[in-house]
Protein backbone atom coordinates (compact mmCIF):
# COMPACT_ATOMS: atom_id res chain seq x y z
CA UNK A 1 0.00 0.00 0.00
CA UNK A 2 1.17 3.37 -1.09
CA UNK A 3 1.31 6.78 1.56
CA UNK A 4 0.17 9.23 -0.34
CA UNK A 5 1.08 11.86 2.92
CA UNK A 6 5.02 10.99 1.96
CA UNK A 7 4.29 11.38 -2.35
CA UNK A 8 2.55 14.74 -1.04
CA UNK A 9 4.93 16.27 1.09
CA UNK A 10 7.54 17.75 -1.76
CA UNK A 11 4.73 19.60 -2.84
CA UNK A 12 3.07 20.53 0.28
CA UNK A 13 6.41 22.12 1.52
CA UNK A 14 6.48 24.21 -1.54
CA UNK A 15 3.22 25.60 -0.90
CA UNK A 16 4.39 26.42 2.49
CA UNK A 17 7.23 28.45 1.18
CA UNK A 18 5.32 30.23 -1.08
CA UNK A 19 2.97 30.89 1.87
CA UNK A 20 5.69 32.10 4.17
CA UNK A 21 7.17 33.95 1.76
CA UNK A 22 3.96 36.44 0.98
CA UNK A 23 3.14 36.50 4.74
CA UNK A 24 6.83 38.13 5.19
CA UNK A 25 5.96 40.42 2.04
CA UNK A 26 2.93 41.39 3.50
CA UNK A 27 4.71 42.34 6.79
CA UNK A 28 6.70 44.59 4.73
CA UNK A 29 10.09 42.16 5.52
CA UNK A 30 11.06 41.43 2.19
CA UNK A 31 10.06 41.04 -1.72
CA UNK A 32 7.23 38.95 -3.56
CA UNK A 33 9.64 38.42 -6.81
CA UNK A 34 10.77 34.56 -5.62
CA UNK A 35 10.80 32.53 -2.59
CA UNK A 36 13.90 33.34 -0.80
CA UNK A 37 15.86 30.74 1.55
CA UNK A 38 14.39 31.66 5.08
CA UNK A 39 11.07 31.19 3.64
CA UNK A 40 11.98 27.52 2.36
CA UNK A 41 13.66 26.68 5.62
CA UNK A 42 10.68 27.54 7.40
CA UNK A 43 8.44 25.34 4.78
CA UNK A 44 10.67 22.23 5.78
CA UNK A 45 10.81 22.84 9.50
CA UNK A 46 7.12 23.05 9.64
CA UNK A 47 6.85 20.15 7.48
CA UNK A 48 9.34 18.25 9.76
CA UNK A 49 7.00 19.35 12.69
CA UNK A 50 4.08 17.40 11.24
CA UNK A 51 5.92 14.50 9.98
CA UNK A 52 7.12 14.02 13.29
CA UNK A 53 3.66 14.81 14.92
CA UNK A 54 2.05 12.41 12.28
CA UNK A 55 4.36 9.25 13.75
CA UNK A 56 4.20 10.02 17.06
CA UNK A 57 -0.28 9.46 16.41
CA UNK A 58 0.86 6.29 14.02
CA UNK A 59 2.57 4.53 17.06
CA UNK A 60 0.16 5.31 19.84
CA UNK A 61 -2.67 4.19 16.86
CA UNK A 62 -0.59 0.76 16.91
CA UNK A 63 -0.23 0.31 20.41
CA UNK A 64 -3.52 1.10 21.31
CA UNK A 65 -4.67 -1.73 18.16
CA UNK A 66 -3.23 -4.48 19.91
CA UNK A 67 -5.30 -7.22 21.13
CA UNK A 68 -4.87 -7.16 25.28
CA UNK A 69 -3.05 -10.40 25.39
CA UNK A 70 -0.68 -9.67 22.54
CA UNK A 71 0.20 -6.66 25.00
CA UNK A 72 0.27 -8.81 27.92
CA UNK A 73 2.82 -10.80 26.14
CA UNK A 74 5.02 -7.52 25.25
CA UNK A 75 4.93 -6.15 29.23
CA UNK A 76 6.15 -9.76 30.29
CA UNK A 77 9.05 -9.82 27.92
CA UNK A 78 12.32 -7.25 28.18
CA UNK A 79 12.79 -4.99 25.54
CA UNK A 80 15.91 -6.70 24.08
CA UNK A 81 14.52 -10.65 24.25
CA UNK A 82 15.09 -14.54 23.25
CA UNK A 83 11.90 -16.13 21.13
CA UNK A 84 12.51 -18.64 24.94
CA UNK A 85 11.62 -15.70 26.69
CA UNK A 86 8.52 -14.76 24.47
CA UNK A 87 7.55 -18.64 24.62
CA UNK A 88 7.68 -18.55 28.38
CA UNK A 89 5.83 -15.11 28.27
CA UNK A 90 3.04 -16.33 26.16
CA UNK A 91 2.58 -19.15 28.72
CA UNK A 92 2.15 -16.66 30.88
CA UNK A 93 -0.78 -15.41 29.03
CA UNK A 94 -2.32 -18.31 28.27
CA UNK A 95 -0.60 -18.86 24.56
CA UNK A 96 0.58 -21.70 22.78
CA UNK A 97 4.17 -21.43 21.26
CA UNK A 98 3.19 -21.58 18.14
CA UNK A 99 0.56 -18.76 18.83
CA UNK A 100 3.88 -16.88 20.49
CA UNK A 101 5.30 -17.32 16.93
CA UNK A 102 2.51 -16.14 14.84
CA UNK A 103 1.94 -12.92 17.11
CA UNK A 104 5.69 -12.25 16.89
CA UNK A 105 5.39 -12.00 13.11
CA UNK A 106 2.33 -9.86 13.82
CA UNK A 107 4.26 -7.49 15.22
CA UNK A 108 7.50 -7.16 13.40
CA UNK A 109 5.13 -6.88 10.76
CA UNK A 110 3.17 -3.74 12.65
CA UNK A 111 7.08 -2.35 13.49
CA UNK A 112 5.98 -3.20 16.98
CA UNK A 113 9.23 -5.44 17.62
CA UNK A 114 12.06 -5.73 14.98
CA UNK A 115 14.02 -9.19 14.48
CA UNK A 116 17.26 -8.66 15.49
CA UNK A 117 18.98 -11.82 14.28
CA UNK A 118 17.37 -15.26 14.72
CA UNK A 119 16.34 -15.81 17.90
CA UNK A 120 16.44 -12.33 19.42
CA UNK A 121 13.97 -8.84 18.88
CA UNK A 122 13.71 -6.11 20.25
CA UNK A 123 10.80 -3.61 21.41
CA UNK A 124 10.42 -0.26 18.95
CA UNK A 125 7.50 1.20 20.86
Amino acid sequence: MVDSRIMKTPIIAARLALVFQILRWACGEIHKDFVDIDSTKSAIRLTSYFEDCYSNIQRFMIMESIEPQKKGLLDLVPSLFTTAEAVQAGKEVGMSERAVMYVLNDLAAKKVIRKVKRGEYEKLQ
